[in-house]
């Protein structure tokens, strides 16, 4: 027994019996968001919510005071302490048991004063202008709250619930005294399924503000933020993006004075969107605007006598179709053979702007254009035909145009940089959770990095060691391995990665998570992560021993690993092992163990064609849990891959029911091949039979003399396989072919069956 199967085992026998725990689900969380510079108490409802440890957050600027569990283990609570200074906008955050971390929530952090929805079905609330209110719409309801609003003053009212992470459709709608809607709004470029309107009053009156579902019945409770008051509603701005930590001079969009300029510092923290709320006299925008961040440089330039603005290349230009059917051209330089990337950002930015790029000639011709890729933005891969001057030409798909319909051309040769994600299921989380005394596993994707760099991770808690995978060769996936010790703390970290050796650089993580998921699932809205969350958690109450190979695989043929589960007293699940990661050509199937049944077996297989070498093979060891399973990460198994030592060839034989036959194989030995082996058939079809033989070592044929009972399946079997066990230094090596065929007719004279037919 190995030391970490040893260790493992130490901690799950220290362990409570049982069945393991599940890791915490968070259903709903009340309120969504608080005000900067004071304290919120946030309640927490779901399931396994029991034995609470804190939260992982991301980011600065909150910090947890007190955490208190239910009295059941579905409600818990965590009481937040928010910085004067703490960022505005979303935090993603999970909340964290000793059995991991849960589901990732947004919790919003606000400028105005906050107030939660305290209102009956009959009665409106009275809510103060400059407040955000924190709600919780349910079915067939309709919040409603009470504004004093003064003459000539334009009232902004905003929801947030969509992009609080709930697939929530609301819609807004502003009433006077006596009734009459002053202005209603349901989807908007902005907040897409989160409405937003202004409005004002001739004289000053008492207005209601209605909330409800745009759709009645579309949902069942749906938390929200509405923000009531005198403040600044931009919807973007121009130029809408820069270099990282650029300062920027800008001019704001939408509901502010024309002409409004702001200064705005982008981050230089990785992130390609930036949130961003714009200060107005003194006045914060409740929700932020994004601007992108990173790409070519931005550059300027009046437009020649043909109507086309220059562009550098790489350069980046920012342009308005201020009016319906409006296109914005411009000129930029390229040369034959140099292929470059152009692409349109505004949906991305909550621009109502759909646009389309299209390529053409200095004369005016066209080449090629491209309306939506991988979204409602456009971008397309231009080679060019010849050395030249090239126009870029931006439009609105429907020809719409506005004031606010901003956009961000970008135009620059192909630049990638090292990027590292995390291979999930669709439904799954990005979350590695490390059983004290065992290991946890994650499949990473790395995108354009150097299949020769190292890996290291930076922000390891104590006691957890981390272990890469070799990448094959041709594969952007390696697997890591986390190893937690037994007295290592139960905790959550975030890590982060870079390539190691003298000179160490960072590598990006980045792994999109989306949050609402509409139709054919695309995501309406996500959130980025830059760092990868891991828990420690108590023991797993299991273990599974894998006897590591001791022989190759052959390419073409499967290999066996047995298993042994080995469990805490009072476990009663069964555990399902499976791959996490195997070599290209390399494929596993799952074997299962239980209380009943400890032994298992699982297949390794190599295709025909499977790389030569030796790779690391991630498995994984997993028991259902109500609501969700517990996963343990085997130690990775080294697999060599070689050629065949011996070839064969499967022949043709033909024969009737009740006759015997012959299958004639051709051998190809290897040079390396010395000593005798066995031969036999597998898949042969019902009814027939072969003997097992002894092959000798230089052998190039060997004859199969087949039984072939009277009912034998009839037809032509094309499944017969061919497997050699060739003895090979530490044990048996399996070789396996296949293409041979055997026909079974039936009889063509039929045999007497009765006395009297044998009699005559």
């Amino acid at each position: 027994m190995n030391a970490l199967l040893a260790g493992l085992l130490a901690a799950t026998l220290s362990a409570s019996p049982g069945d393991p725990p599940a890791a915490p689900r968070i259903d709903a969380m009340v309120p969504c968001g608080g005000q900067r510079g004071t304290e919120v108490t946030v309640q927490f409802r779901g399931r396994y919510l029991g034995d609470l440890q804190g939260l992982l957050l991301t980011g600065s600027g909150i910090t947890v005071t007190n955490c208190a569990a239910g009295e059941k283990t579905d409600r818990c609570s965590v009481t937040l302490r928010l910085d004067a200074d703490c960022p505005l906008g979303a935090h993603p955050l999970r909340l964290r048991t000793a059995a991991g971390l849960s589901n990732l929530l947004m919790f919003t952090v606000g400028a105005l004063p906050e107030e939660r929805e305290q209102q009956s079905s009959k009665t409106p609330q009275v809510v103060a202008l400059g407040t955000t209110v924190n709600g919780e719409l349910r079915a067939e309801q309709e919040d409603r709250f009470l504004i004093d609003v003064p003459a000539d003053v334009d009232i902004v009212c905003e929801i947030e619930s969509m992009r609080l992470g709930r697939a929530t459709d609301l819609c807004l709608e502003v009433v006077d005294a006596d009734g009459r809607v002053l202005a209603q709004a349901d989807d908007t470029a902005l907040g897409r399924k989160d409405p937003w309107l202004h409005f004002q009053v001739a004289a000053a009156t008492r207005c209601e503000v209605r909330v409800r579902a745009a759709v009645p019945g579309d949902t069942t409770v749906s938390p929200y933020r509405l923000h009531l008051g005198q403040v600044p509603r931009p919807t973007g701005a121009v130029p809408c993006g820069g270099q990282p930590g650029e300062t920027l001079q800008v001019e704001l969009l939408g509901d502010v004075p024309a002409g409004t300029r702001a200064t705005v510092q982008l981050p230089d923290d990785g992130e390609d969107l930036y949130a961003w709320f714009p200060e107005v006299q003194g006045q914060v925008a409740p929700t932020p605007i994004w601007l992108s961040v990173g790409g070519p440089p931005n550059c300027t330039g009046a437009a020649g006598d043909d109507g086309a603005s220059p562009c550098a290349v790489p350069g980046a230009a920012h342009g308005v179709l201020a009016t319906p059917g409006a296109r914005a051209t411009f000129r930029f330089a390229a040369k034959k053979g140099k292929p470059l990337e152009l692409r349109v950002v505004a949906r991305q930015l909550r621009s109502p702007l759909d646009p389309v790029l299209t390529i053409r000639t200095a004369a005016g011709r066209y080449l090629t254009t491209n309306d939506d890729a991988n979204s409602a933005d456009s971008a397309l891969r231009f080679d060019p035909p010849a050395d030249g001057d090239y126009l870029a030409v931006v439009s609105d798909l429907l020809g719409a145009g506005s004031a606010e319909h901003f956009f961000r051309l970008e135009i620059s040769p192909r630049v990638r940089a090292a990027q590292l994600s995390m291979v999930v299921g669709r439904q799954d989380e990005p979350i590695v959770m490390i059983p004290r005394g065992g290991a946890g596993a994650a499949l990473l994707k790395a995108t354009d990095l150097d299949a020769a760099a190292a890996l290291v991770v930076r922000g390891l808690p104590p006691g957890v060691t981390a272990e890469f995978g070799a990448r094959a060769p041709g594969s952007n996936l390696m697997p890591l391995l986390l190893r937690a010790a037994a007295d290592a703390p139960i905790c959550g970290a975030m890590l982060q990665f870079d390539t190691a050796g003298d000179a160490p650089a960072a590598v990006d993580f980045a792994q999109a998570i989306a949050l609402v998921v509409g139709r054919n699932n695309f995501a309406q809205l996500q959130t980025t992560l830059r760092e990868l969350p891991i828990a420690v958690t108590d023991p797993a109450q299991f273990a599974v021993q894998v006897a590591a190979p001791t022989v190759p695989i052959v390419r073409g043929a499967p290999l066996q690993l047995p298993l042994e589960l080995t469990h805490a007293d009072g476990f009663s699940g069964s555990v399902r092992v499976r791959a996490l990661y195997t070599p290209p050509g390399l494929s596993a199937g799952q074997a299962t163990c239980s209380t009943r049944a400890d032994k298992a077996t699982l297949t390794l297989e190599a295709s025909a064609n499977a790389p030569l070498g030796t790779f690391p093979c991630a498995l994984v060891a997993s028991t259902r849990v109500d609501g969700g399973y517990q996963q343990l990460a085997l130690p990775h198994l080294a697999v060599t891959i070689i050629a065949p030592l011996v070839r064969g060839e499967l022949g043709k034989a033909r024969t009737e029911q009740g006759k015997p036959a012959s299958l004639r194989v051709g051998l190809t030995p290897g040079s390396t091949l010395v000593a005798p082996y066995q031969a036999r058939l597998l898949a042969l079809p019902r009814g027939v039979t072969a003997p097992t033989l002894d092959v000798a070592a230089d052998a190039t044929e060997v004859t199969f003399d087949l039984t072939v009972a009277a009912d034998a399946a009839r037809g032509r079997h094309r499944g017969v396989v061919l497997e050699l066990l060739v003895p090979g230094e530490h044990g048996t090596l399996v070789h396996r072919f296949s293409g041979g065929e055997l026909r079974i007719d039936a009889p063509l004279v039929t045999p007497p069956t009765t006395a009297a037919e044998v009699a005559r």
